[in-house]
């Protein structure tokens, strides 16, 4: 690494509230976690979803057997 050596001119430009002379290097987001939970979201929604509709298609059968009465 590279030792840094400032004039005093340079020195009071300097923020005093500054931690670091180096430039601070924003963490890069690695998107394939991200990825894999709204991956793994829908498909519990697309399950859910399904499971939905199965318990509404059991359901109007039902509906329709006891309107129906004794055959």
């Amino acid at each position: 690494m590279q030792e840094i050596t400032l004039k005093p001119q340079e020195i009071k430009l300097i923020d005093p509230r500054r931690t670091s002379l180096v430039p601070a290097v924003p963490k890069a987001v690695d998107p394939a976690p991200i990825q894999q939970k709204r991956n793994k979201a829908e498909k519990g929604l697309i399950g859910v979803t399904a499971a939905s509709l199965l318990l509404n298609a059991v359901q109007a059968v039902i509906i329709y057997i006891q309107q129906a009465g004794p055959i």
